[in-house]
């Protein structure tokens, strides 16, 4: 009678647990021979989509492994929760055997040493035992590669063993796997990386040349952390392979070129390859010219004898002989130095190489080679389609003198009014590249009277004259702050100057006058703000704005009568961190400012060792995670999450004004359901150096930064965040 007590317990246990009918199961006496794979496959299909009752399944699992042989209930179990894919569970049960080993074959993995890795051996066991088909199998090993955050992340060691030993048996049904499953791919490619290097490399360039619908950043993100392998393959591979072929190899290398030994083979592949479409390339990413080797007068007399084997007048019908253009030495220009100038523009078709043509300027009269360009420009203006000679747009963009350019901007503006939007594009983009900083004024100037092309096109425009004139983009958009006051552009601003603010950003005194006087957008933000002259990162004074009157209520200015060796001094928004007490007028001056300006500080990065790289002051904290995320979202964080995961074991804080991440760990996974939680670790790394896989930041403890060398207003301002958000 206990026996069968027992029996009716385990079925009406797997019941409670798995939310079933169990009468099925009990008929087919489930819980004690080894079931056939259509069970296993029905009851997989019933749970996949349900929740299972954590603690229902725990009184299951303590039920199960009181019976005296408890194989065929295990194996039935855990080739049911492989089908249906619920590996948390499956995880759980294995991780709670404590005998030798399970049926009549053994397993022992050489990389299994400590406890909860030992269990994956009985797994293997369980699947020799249960014959549980490839399939299921590989694929819950290759998500352990995926996922080893997950609580069955703990087996990535030994399961990474496994594989190795099946690719090596079974190499073409892995592959045909890895076909049958595209969202598995990459986490398969990179298990294999770790064990066989050399076919791993293989199968990632021959996806990323052949598989239309190669996801490339994944792709570069496994290949960077094995760069000496994936040069070595490309090596081997250019000389025989097709031109196509060579490009994308060319393009690996280009994308991993922040690295000296890659960049070293990049520019060999330069310098030794006869490939003019592979030049190109490398050219464009590198901004490497080839064209422009010329240092002094003679060596550019030299080269447009050398080049121009028969000068000709082909200036858009423009006769040379109407120009006066002479070398700095006086000698007079003839026909094969004036076809040599248009010979090196034609050439140069890289807009990131362009500048470099600029030396012209000192080897030929500046003012005469001026009059040329613009003379030959006005001749293009005429033939109604500027790009019908791109040479000549270059060569103006670059060469036209300051006072030609106010008409140019009239020019430009009619090409934008009559929609000749690919012209104005690349004129533009040809100023932007000459280094020409009115180009900025005129984008403002263009954005304010709503032109299309401009507003659609300003983020490249952006990022363009950051690169060109070694602006940071924050310092672009301050300048291309409309003068329109709307509700909408006035949010948007005070956000912009709230980031501004907890950087610490300062601004020259005429950079200063140009955002907070004469725009009106900045003035009226400004309006209720209090600032401070600061030099060497220490403020002076602090004063408001009247309008466009200082009134100081603290100290007064140190820019009156300083000499020029002063010009360090800046201006920016005063912070609690910058303050002694001499400053309390100037604290809570205004009764309802822009923003909370004068919020108390409760973070300082002099509170930790130089040498510390986490702040373990959260370690332990418990939170609501539902109300912990509303507030941290609400602020700025985001759960560091790939776009299919639901669940996450940090979030992170992104704010590109100081190229910084902030990643607040978690102990355990969590999702926006889960009612417990708790905080770990607070790190940071710097943005750029932080790599991404569908959406989730990659960080390596090895890369985090000090503390001791952080912004201390943002340091503040993220832990004040966190803090909040553990409270609520």
């Amino acid at each position: 009678m206990e026996i069968l007590r027992n029996i009716e317990q385990i079925y009406r246990g797997l019941g409670e647990a798995l939310d079933i009918n169990y009468a099925p199961l009990q008929e087919q006496n489930f819980a004690f021979e080894l079931s056939g794979k259509e069970i296993c496959k029905t009851l997989a299909e019933k749970i996949k989509d349900t929740d299972i009752n954590p603690s229902k399944l725990q009184e299951l699992f303590s039920l199960i492994f009181q019976l005296n042989n408890y194989t065929p209930i295990v194996c039935n179990l855990c080739h049911t929760f492989l089908l249906a894919k619920k590996y948390e569970e499956l995880y759980s049960l294995v991780s709670k055997i404590f005998v030798a080993h399970i049926g009549q074959k053994y397993y022992s993995s050489t990389t299994s040493h400590l406890p909860n890795e030992r269990s994956f051996d009985r797994l293997v066991e369980i699947v020799f035992t249960a014959e549980i088909h490839n399939k299921p199998f590989v694929e819950f090993l290759v998500n352990i590669q995926k996922h080893p955050q997950k609580n069955y992340g703990a087996w990535k060691n030994p399961a990474l063993e496994y594989l190795q030993t099946f690719f090596l048996e079974h190499e073409n049904w892995l592959l045909d796997f890895v076909k049958e499953n595209e969202d598995l791919k990459y986490q398969t490619f990179g298990a294999i990386l770790n064990f066989s290097t050399g076919k791993g490399v293989d199968l990632l360039i021959n996806d990323f040349l052949h598989d239309p619908n190669c996801n490339k950043e994944e792709v570069l993100m496994l290949l960077k952390n094995f760069k000496r392998d994936t040069i070595l393959y490309i090596d081997s591979m250019l000389p025989k392979a097709s031109l196509e072929d060579d490009l994308k190899m060319v393009e690996i290398l280009l994308e991993m070129s922040s690295d000296n030994e890659v960049m070293t083979r990049v520019q060999d592949l330069y310098a030794t390859t006869k490939n003019p479409d592979i030049k190109s390339a490398i050219s464009s990413k590198l901004g490497i010219s080839e064209t422009i080797n010329i240092r002094t007068e003679k060596q550019f007399l030299y080269a447009a004898r050398r080049k121009i084997k028969e000068p000709q007048e082909r200036s858009l019908g423009v006769p040379f002989d109407k120009f006066e253009l002479c070398t700095v030495s006086g000698e007079k220009a003839n026909n094969a130095v004036f076809s040599f100038i248009i010979f090196l523009f034609k050439e140069e078709k890289n807009l990131n190489n362009l500048y470099k043509l600029k030396i012209l300027e000192t080897l030929l009269v500046k003012e005469q080679l001026q009059v040329f360009a613009q003379k030959l420009f006005e001749s293009l203006q005429k033939k109604g389609d500027i790009l019908q000679a791109k040479w000549c747009v270059r060569m103006f963009a670059l060469l036209s003198s300051n006072s030609y350019i106010d008409s140019t901007f009239d020019f430009l503006t009619s090409l934008l009014n009559q929609c000749r939007d690919k012209e104005a594009k690349y004129l533009i983009n040809c100023f932007i590249h000459s280094k020409r900083v009115e180009i900025i004024d005129f984008i403002k100037e263009s954005l304010e009277e709503n032109q299309n092309l401009i507003r659609e096109n300003l983020d490249e425009f952006v990022g363009a004259i950051s690169r060109c004139l070694g602006m940071h983009e924050e310092d672009i958009k301050d300048l291309l702050v409309p003068n329109q006051f709307s509700v909408g552009e006035f949010d948007i601003q005070r956000d912009r100057l709230y980031s501004a603010f907890i950087a610490g950003k300062t601004y020259p005194l005429p950079l200063f006058k140009k955002m907070f006087l004469e725009n009106k957008i900045y003035n009226k933000l400004a309006g209720n703000l209090v600032f401070g002259e600061y030099r060497f990162g220490r403020v002076h004074n602090a004063f408001v704005l009247n309008g466009n009157e200082f009134n100081f209520i603290v100290g007064k200015t140190i820019f009156e009568g300083q000499p020029d060796k002063d010009a360090d001094i800046t201006i920016g928004i005063i912070h609690p961190l910058d303050l002694d007490f001499k400053f309390q007028p100037a604290v809570n001056y205004f009764p309802f400012p822009t923003f909370d300006q004068f919020k108390p500080a409760k973070f300082s990065t002099q509170d930790h060792s130089i040498s510390a790289t986490s702040v373990n002051r959260f370690v332990g904290v418990i939170i609501n995670p539902q109300k912990f995320l509303q507030h941290a979202v609400s602020h700025g964080f985001m759960p560091n999450k790939q776009k299919d995961e639901t669940e996450f074991t940090s979030l992170v804080h992104i704010f590109p004004l100081l190229n910084i991440i902030t990643e607040v760990e978690l102990q355990k996974p969590i999702d926006e359901k889960s009612v417990f939680g708790s905080l770990a670790k607070v790190c940071f790394y710097k943005l750029s150096d932080t790599m991404q896989s569908q959406n989730k930041y990659l960080t390596q403890k090895s890369n985090a930064l000090a503390i001791a060398n952080l912004p201390n207003r943002y340091f503040n301002h993220v832990l004040s965040i966190i803090l909040e958000a553990s409270k609520m």
